[in-house]
């Protein structure tokens, strides 16, 4: 029904003013009711207020139009010819409204009386002297009027105006509400009158002539006018009625046993407003949770377990969801009590708590609060999780029901986060998790940071997840930071790498190759030299530099050895400036390198650290030539090749005795020698004492000697010129000349890949006999 502005005015100035008006007999075109349904006790009365129109949206008389009521069982409900209803006996019934060829039914429930505990007395402001003057009238109602009286005042003040409080009600379909009507009088005082005229107007509410109140009919707005007796004194508000969506809060209750809470229903539609009217609580489980009052949401845990607290009301039911857990005796805490606690700016101290009950057991599922005095210091979640902000001192707190607080100091200080590597070298396809730690500027460290924003300049080559774990995808360099709240950030660079190293010449091209992956037989070029020849390129032990063997084009048999960023980036030399240096190879900590000094008159291992270039001689000697020196399990002990008067031997040296202790016996002749991962040494031999070496032996290093020589079997006609540690620990890498191979058209250098176990080999790289190459895979 759409009502105008004019005609609600017309209508409610009609009804104030109680001007008698006729109308003709008409066909009733519509017929509203109200209250749309009735719930009573034995012996309550109601009113239904009748609306009638015809169809061109006229209001008709309820005499003219022959209004009819009947009930569907009186000794239910009674009604009489002018709508005046009465409750006969418990029980349900229906009121049938008719006007003309319309009809309505009004549902009625008829419930056993109840005793109420009502307020005290409502005493009204006593009038003295004349009567009060009335004003015009202010603000028209209209509807079926509905008289509340009582004794007029004898004299006092002049009434000036009046009002309705609340200015606006909110209601739900069915909900009831008594507002009050204020009269103002002249002297500035106001007081509560019962002797009112109440209205209302439009399809969405009602009036109970009974109790004054207004009822909620149907979603939607209507007016509620009020007059003062038979004065045109009035006032009018809007009444809102919307559906009986309701919500309870809390959604859910976790309590302890013997602990009292209450729940209520509330509107969003309407601001979130409490219903407390008319609601019926219960609970399924009344031996876990009982319902102290059943028309309102207080409740009491009675025993461990869950249930559901069940509310009816306005033709809704909303279930909550209850859990009660035993009383908690004490709170055990990773923390002593008042213990102070101390972290880094960004970081994070964890403040576990277990809830013991009276029984001694674990309670699940307690209560448990944690705050903190200061929040601009530092924060703490749910699970107690303490997170330094800025530098200063605040305090934790733990809350458990029915329990003392328990309370930490806490300092939180300036830190940095610092990631646990300065560099990280990966081979393609592998993953590493990158620590972080928080330092303060003294150097104290406040521990691992768990949380933290990676990100990576080339996550082609490397990304990295919220964890940490980079993962490598392709060969070349990427830079990861991790920035966090209140620690600033740090970073560092990875360098993703092959399997294998291969340097030195192939096809005229003089350079460092990679070899991706174990079956790969094409390498990659890393960085090609216009200038020398490389040879000896050897990965250092975190894979992140290279050292190797450089020999000019303009200055042959003048080697050095340089060093270089693993993408092959920052060359620069490390062996010192007048000398002549091969033979490089990582001590174990990859902060410095063994070499050793070619010179016609002498022969050193020189030890030469990486960032200082300190050189540390290991030993010299004129008689002796060295070669191929390889770290022992300590920074004290090298092992080396030694020659001297035509005889080769693998010896030790330790710088703690500086005694050069052989390991062989000199023969066979060892001519190449390299350490395998596994702490065996892997020699390159010639049975025949002439430096041409056909036969491979790995063996194991004893107290006084090499024990346990193990011939490898590899094809025949080799001439070995490089050896390595394989892909893995169970093959090694061999370089070799040889007359003829399958594939090749005459000599050639082949690369193979040899099984330890004595399996047939893999054929590598198949090289022209003018290229020259050293590999190594460490």
């Amino acid at each position: 029904m759409t009502w105008t502005k004019s005609r609600i005015a017309l209508g409610l100035a009609s009804l104030l003013l109680a001007m008698p008006g006729g109308a003709a007999a008409q066909t009733v075109a519509k017929l509203i009711v109200a209250p749309i349904q009735f719930r009573l006790e034995t012996g309550g009365k109601g009113q239904i207020v009748v609306d009638l129109r015809d169809d061109t949206g006229s209001a008709l008389e309820s005499e003219s139009a022959g209004v009819r009521f009947q009930s569907s069982d009186t000794n239910v409900v009674a009604v009489n010819g002018t709508g005046s209803v009465r409750a006969t006996g418990i029980g349900r019934a229906e009121i049938l409204v008719r006007a003309g060829a319309q009809s309505r039914r009004i549902p009625v429930t008829v419930d056993p009386p109840t005793t109420l505990i009502g307020g005290a007395p409502v005493t009204p402001r006593p009038q003295t002297g004349a009567p009060p003057v009335v004003a015009a009238p202010t603000q028209p109602v209209s509807a079926s009027p509905v008289t509340a009286t009582s004794s007029a005042p004898a004299a006092g003040p002049a009434v000036m105006s009046a009002s309705i409080e609340p200015v606006n009600i909110q209601l739900l379909a069915s909900e009831r509400f008594r507002p009050t009507f204020k009269l103002h009088f002249a002297d500035g005082t106001q007081a509560e009158s019962r002797d009112v005229v109440w209205n209302t107007f439009g399809a969405a509410i009602g009036i109970d002539p009974q109790s004054g109140e207004v009822i909620g009919v149907a979603p939607g707005s209507g007016v509620l006018g009020g007059r003062y007796g038979t004065t045109s004194i009035s006032a009018s508000v809007t009444v809102t009625v919307v559906e009986s969506n309701l919500v309870p809060t809390p959604d859910s209750l976790q309590l302890v046993t013997g602990e009292q809470d209450t729940v209520y229903l509330v509107v969003p539609a309407q601001g979130r407003r409490r219903v407390t009217q008319n609601l019926v609580w219960r609970t399924i489980d009344p031996s876990i949770m009982r319902v102290l009052n059943p028309s309102a949401g207080v409740v009491v845990a009675q025993s461990t377990g869950s249930t559901d607290l069940i509310v009816d009301g306005y033709g809704v039911t909303r279930r909550i969801p209850v859990i009660v857990s035993p009383r908690v005796a004490r709170i055990e805490t990773n923390a002593a009590r008042g213990a102070a606690i101390s972290l880094g700016t960004g970081g994070t101290y964890s403040s576990n708590a277990r809830a013991i009950g009276t029984d001694g057991t674990t309670v699940t599922g307690s209560p448990m609060t944690w705050y903190i005095a200061d929040t601009s210091f530092a924060r703490v979640d749910a699970s107690g999780n303490v997170i330094g902000v800025r530098e200063g001192k605040t305090t934790l707190t733990l809350d458990a029901p029915g329990l003392e607080q328990l309370t930490w100091p806490v300092t939180v200080q300036t830190a940095r986060v610092a990631l646990a590597f300065t560099r990280v070298g990966l081979q393609v396809g592998a993953t590493k998790k990158i620590p972080i730690a928080l330092r303060a500027p003294d150097g104290r460290d406040f521990g691992a940071v768990t949380s933290g924003r990676w990100t990576s300049s080339a996550p082609a080559v490397a990304s990295i997840d919220a964890s940490g774990t980079v993962t490598a995808h392709r060969v070349g360099r990427a830079m990861l930071t991790i920035a966090t709240d209140g620690a600033g950030q740090d970073s560092v660079p990875v360098y993703v790498t092959g399997r294998g190293l291969v340097s030195g010449t192939i096809g005229a091209v003089r350079g460092i190759w990679q070899l991706m992956a174990p079956g790969d037989t094409t390498p990659t070029l890393l960085l090609e030299a216009n200038n020398g020849t490389f040879s000896q390129a050897v990965w250092s032990p975190d894979r992140t530099r290279i050292a190797a063997t450089f020999e000019p084009l303009e200055k042959p048999n003048q080697p050095s050895v340089v060093v270089m960023d693993a993408d092959g980036s920052n060359l620069s030399t490390l062996s010192p400036d007048t000398v002549f240096a091969s033979d490089p190879s990582w001590n174990r900590d990859g902060a410095s390198v063994l070499m050793v000094l070619r010179d016609p008159k002498v022969s050193s291992i020189l030890r030469v650290a990486l960032g200082s270039r300190a050189v540390t001689q290991i030993t010299t000697s004129v008689d002796t030539k060295y070669r191929y020196p390889m770290p022992g399990a300590d920074t004290g002990t090298v092992y080396v090749r030694a020659e001297r008067g035509g005889v080769v031997d693998v010896a030790r040296f330790r710088t703690s005795t500086a005694a050069l202790q052989l390991m062989t016996t000199g023969k066979p002749r060892e001519e190449l020698m390299v350490q395998l991962r596994d702490g065996r040494v892997l020699i390159a031999v010639d049975s025949s004492s002439r430096p041409r070496p056909a036969t491979l032996q790995w063996a194991t290093v004893g107290d006084a000697a090499l024990q346990s020589a193990t011939s490898v079997r590899v094809p025949a006609g080799l001439l070995i010129t490089d050896i390595s540690p394989g892909f893995d620990d169970a093959t090694v890498i061999v370089v070799a000349r040889v007359r003829s191979w399958p594939g090749a058209s005459g000599a050639a250098l082949v690369v193979l890949r040899i099984a330890l176990d004595g399996a047939d080999p893999t054929v590598l790289m198949l090289l022209s006999d003018k290229d020259n190459v050293t590999v190594r895979s460490n």
